[in-house]
Order: structure tokens, then sequence, then C-alpha cells
């Protein structure tokens, strides 16, 4: 690429070439590099958009800080009753049919690999700006809302849906100082008229993960 690219330059530099052959090859030079430009532009942005799309891993939910902690004592556990989802859905949910006008109520989506990643956790506005949830009405003020897509009143969580969920906790438990025993399901909360988060919830196997030593995280 070198070569070609020096050779129009000595072309464009010539000053014996007469000027209406000059400016077609000036022409053809900016055609040539505005080519290779975009060749080039096209690649990276390519690579910082599969960069992009790739599911959060457990290293990008450690990192998770908000500028301005709230004072949380809760975190409470749902599901989404259906079986597809994301934060954009159902923020987008919130907002038309519950006319909630800070739209999604949860403060954290765990995916299941429909709209968004298996185990994916996606961030909510009302974590990020530190605001209380719309998710269980007893504890919205006090009480950080998780939700996993899905509906397990039929199916279960995911493998992978589960370990982000423990992951999440550990970390909200770490900087929030949420004890183990105010880690609630959605109906064991205070006028917790529900089912939530169904009956095939694993909760005593997401209470034992929690209560193991955590594993390190594979050197990167």
């Amino acid at each position: 690429m070198a070569k070609p690219i020096e050779k129009l330059v000595r072309r464009l530099t010539d000053t014996t070439r007469k000027p209406w052959l000059r400016g077609v090859i000036v022409a053809l030079g900016v055609v040539v590099l505005g080519f290779v430009f975009y060749v080039t532009a096209r690649g990276v942005s390519r690579q910082v958009w599969a960069w992009l799309r790739k599911p959060k891993d457990m290293a990008t939910v450690a990192r998770i800080r908000a500028t301005k902690m709230k004072e949380w004592k809760y975190i409470v556990l749902h599901h989404s009753a259906t079986p597809k989802g994301n934060v954009a859905s159902f923020d987008t949910y919130h907002r038309q049919e519950r006319k909630w006008p800070n739209g999604l109520g949860y403060h954290f989506v765990i995916g299941n690999g429909t709209f968004s990643g298996d185990g994916e956790v996606e961030v909510g506005d009302r974590w990020k700006d530190q605001r209380e949830g719309a998710h269980c009405a007893d504890l919205n003020s006090t009480a950080i809302g998780i939700c996993l897509v899905g509906n397990f009143e039929d199916s279960a969580p995911t493998p992978k849906q589960i370990e982000s969920l423990v992951g999440l906790i550990r970390h909200l438990q770490a900087v929030c100082h949420v004890p183990a025993q105010n880690i609630l399901l959605h109906r064991q909360a205070p006028g917790g008229s529900t089912l939530c988060p169904g009956r095939n919830f694993p909760f005593e196997q997401v209470k034992r993960l929690l209560a193991a030593p955590a594993q390190p995280e594979p050197a990167t």
C-alpha cells in the first residue's frame, strides 16, 4: 500500500505536468485515499461494534459502581413472567403500559439469551441514577430490584442466569452492606401478594452458592 501512495504523491507534486492533468490526478487521489480511509474505518467500527455486542461477563459486573450510592437495605428477586425480554423491552412496557415516567422498575435485568445474552447483566437507569425502584410496593425506597428474564412458574432460570445472579448479589452485598437475611423473593417481601419469582426459582441453591466461598475470577 505504501508504494502506490508514494507514487501518487510524486505525481501530485510533479510541477512539469499540465494543470488539467494534475487536476485529474488530484481527483483520483482523493477518491483512492477516501476509499482507503472508508475501508479502514469500517473495519475498526465493526470491531468496536462486535465488542459492544458481547454479553457482559462477571468481570464487568464486578466493576459496577454508582457515583452517589443510595442507602440500600434489601435485595428483592423477581422473574419477568415472560419468555423473552431485556432492559429496553421492559422499559418500554413500564412507560407505555404502566405509565411510569421513570420507566424500567428494576435496577438490574439478567437475560436468558433471547433479547440479550444468556446471563447478561443489564444495568437499569434507576441504578445508574440511584433512584428508588418500582418493583416491590412496600420496599421500593430501600430495595434493589433484580429481575431474571423468564417465567419460572413454567421453567427454571438458566445456569448462566444463576451464576450471574450470585455474582451480582455478592457485589451488591459488598458495596451496599446488605445482609444475607435481607435478600428476599418478591413473594416474601411485605405486602407481596404474588407468586413472583415463580415456583421453579431455585432460591435454596442461590443461598447455598452465596454462602460458599467465592471462586477467584480467572486471569485475563
